[in-house]
């Protein structure tokens, strides 16, 4: 059986709709975009080899938009910040897309809040 990239997605996807929370990527210069999130607090072995800060966090981010559902564009970058329940979360490395070959199944995206 072969593995089928968008049903993984849409299952990542009701994951972090199901245990999260709706925010927005928020930019200057644009308008904010809606997405599915979940902030996780950053363990000591992912932290491992970066400069150590307890307010460490990830967000995992889906790449569906909650309310179109068609993938977010443009995607996540470092110039946004994430919006969730009025608490603005800095994003301070490159987003991290996981997932199969050009699908992004979720984003991993490393924030401070």
């Amino acid at each position: 059986m072969a593995f089928n990239a968008e049903a993984a997605q849409l299952r990542w996807d009701n994951l972090i709709k199901r245990n999260g929370d709706r925010g927005v990527l928020r930019q200057p210069g644009r308008a904010d975009r809606p997405i599915s999130v979940s902030i996780q607090q950053a363990t000591p072995m992912e932290r491992l080899n970066q400069a150590s800060n307890p307010l460490d966090q990830i967000a995992i981010v889906s790449p569906l938009d909650p309310d179109t559902g068609l993938l977010l564009d443009p995607d996540p970058s470092e110039r946004d910040a994430i919006v969730v329940d009025g608490q603005l979360f800095k994003i301070f490395a490159p987003p991290d897309g996981m997932g199969a070959s050009l699908t992004k199944l979720y984003w991993r995206i490393m924030v401070r809040a």
